[in-house]
């Protein structure tokens, strides 16, 4: 029976979350999110399990509000932005593309973030280039009218993140090496946007390379996920991101560089460390399947204090027969939303001094 109250506003979070999540399971049955069917990629696989899973014992709504009247008063409470029916997230979306970067230290640091990929998703170009396979975001996740960044292409396979921190050895995080040897994977170096809608999807042969060995690695799914991959040889024209000596306070600053899907690299920013251990911290970034991998960078030092390992399973959320991403409200949650990190402090040393 419907519960009808007078004002939205008397709706605790959890009752909004709650409900939410009740109206999206109807649209979820209603409407066919096949993501790919039998040629999906991993990503989309993961996708089509993390809404699977939300919506087989999701509870019965308990109120006659629309599922954009609750989305909206979602939006409302975290950052007074009223939520359109056709607008992905819930607050604000402090993801930046690479040409809109200023800071040169920044710009600096996201050319040394590599995208890894398959090597079955570069063909060879002219030129002695690759050209890296895509698809459009906006078809392969059913995306909202208004999702940003929905016209760009996203890797048509499974892409993680990483980053320099020798002249030929990238960090990443270990579950990005499972399920596939490390002589299939590539290391690419240039993956982003040059303009609004101008992606760079080819590169020159000198910007792509192989792995070759592990330097090493920690891998127990939650409580350690860090690996050092050595390359083929020596990257040049960029340089390897510092890494903190010490382990990051809480509260700290920090940023993130990567590619949330599968998209051209992004860059992530105004979030802060908390729940700091010696093995592991959280931060509230803006990351997606993708980011795993990903460098999170002091905003004050410009130094790496961390490795993306994960963040909430669930990405995106049902609403109108589309998809639309995933922002939690700061305070809603924060244990079990907030992305999870590996301080550098614990796999720094482990880097050969020499850089080879």
């Amino acid at each position: 029976m419907w519960k009808r109250l007078k004002r939205i506003e008397d709706l605790s979070m959890e009752e909004l979350d709650r409900e939410l999540i009740a109206l999206g399971a109807k649209d979820f049955k209603r409407h066919d999110f096949n993501l790919g069917g039998p040629q999906r990629n991993e990503d989309q696989k993961a996708v089509l399990e993390g809404l699977q899973k939300l919506y087989a014992h999701s509870p019965k709504s308990r109120y006659n509000f629309t599922i954009y009247e609750v989305a909206n008063e979602l939006a409302r409470r975290n950052s007074r932005r009223f939520f359109d029916p056709h607008r992905a997230l819930w607050g604000l979306d402090d993801r930046w593309d690479f040409y809109m970067l200023k800071d040169e230290q920044i710009i600096e640091n996201a050319r040394s973030v590599a995208a890894i990929l398959n090597e079955r998703n570069l063909k060879p170009g002219d030129n002695d280039t690759y050209i890296m396979d895509t698809r459009k975001y906006r078809k392969m996740y059913h995306l909202c009218e208004k999702e940003p960044f929905r016209d760009q292409p996203v890797g048509a396979g499974k892409v993680c993140t990483g980053f320099l921190v020798a002249k030929d050895i990238i960090a990443t995080a270990a579950h990005c090496l499972r399920g596939q040897s490390l002589e299939s994977l590539r290391f690419v170096f240039g993956y982003r946007m040059k303009g609004y809608d101008q992606p760079i999807t080819q590169f020159p042969a000198r910007d792509v390379y192989r792995g070759i060995d592990i330097v090493d690695r920690e891998y127990d799914r939650f409580n350690q996920d860090w690996a050092l991959v050595k390359l083929d040889r020596e990257v040049t024209g960029r340089t390897p991101i510092k890494l903190a000596d010490n382990l990051v306070d809480s509260g700290q600053p920090v940023y993130v560089l990567g590619y949330p899907c599968g998209l051209p690299l992004k860059y992530g920013f105004d979030a802060q460390t908390s729940e700091v251990k010696e093995q592991l911290f959280s931060a509230n970034l803006d990351i997606y399947m993708g980011n795993s991998g990903s460098p999170v960078i002091c905003a004050k030092t410009h130094q790496v204090v961390g490795v993306l390992i994960h963040g909430f399973p669930q990405d995106f959320r049902v609403v109108g027969g589309t998809l639309m991403s995933l922002v939690y409200p700061t305070n809603h949650r924060a244990k079990s939303t907030k992305p999870h990190c590996i301080p550098s402090t614990v796999f720094n040393r482990f880097i050969p001094r020499n850089g080879v």
